[in-house]
């Protein structure tokens, strides 16, 4: 049902000019998720915000949705700035029913939203193209792009509101260094720090 609501064509108009990234991490007892929200004119911070719970749901591949998705929102409704798009920690059309978390999170919050993911699931197949790498699914057809990064490829699919080639080109923007691209990465070290503080409290307690 999700899936069928997925828009593929951009409704930005302009260039975005808040980007923001989300991120969970996890330990055996709770989740902890941010979501950071930059300015693309000086790539400065504008909101960041964290939400902690224990996780309700196990891991299963291709259903990360179920464990994840509760908890970005979560983060979403307590930000008192309205991103332009969203780049998830996950794949969006680029999964066996066409709605991973990024598809998930997109269509119920009705943002923009681009998947990023660092691996493929299986069914996939690299290609090239007019000196692009496509990612094809089973029926032969585009389900993602690769972008090459100085510490590997990361695979942008669509999510939600957003063509794949502006996902792509919004992605390779904010790639300065690392892996991850700028917004993903500051919710992961924010998301990660939540988890190590929680930690440190659950310790002492």
């Amino acid at each position: 049902m999700l899936a069928s609501k997925v828009v593929e064509e951009d409704v930005l108009g302009e260039d975005p000019e808040l980007v923001a990234g989300a991120d969970v991490a996890y330990n055996s007892k709770n989740g902890a998720a941010a979501v950071v929200v930059i300015s693309m004119k000086d790539r400065c911070e504008e909101d960041s915000r964290v939400f902690l719970g224990p996780v309700d749901f196990p891991y299963i591949p291709t259903f990360l949705a179920f464990r994840e998705a509760r908890f970005i929102f979560a983060v979403l409704r307590r930000l008192t700035t309205r991103p332009d798009v969203l780049m998830v920690n996950g794949h969006g059309l680029a999964h066996p029913r066409r709605c991973g978390l990024a598809t998930h999170v997109g269509v119920v919050e009705k943002i923009p939203c681009i998947g990023v993911a660092s691996r493929l699931l299986e069914g996939y197949m690299i290609v090239s193209c007019g000196g692009e790498k496509r990612v094809l699914d089973g029926e032969g057809k585009i389900a993602a792009n690769m972008v090459q990064t100085p510490k590997g490829p990361l695979y942008v699919s669509v999510g939600n509101m957003i063509s794949l080639k502006r996902a792509t080109e919004l992605v390779a923007l904010t790639i300065d260094g690392g892996r991850l691209p700028l917004p993903i990465r500051l919710a992961h070290k924010a998301a990660a720090s939540l988890l190590a503080d929680s930690a440190r409290r659950g310790e002492r307690e």
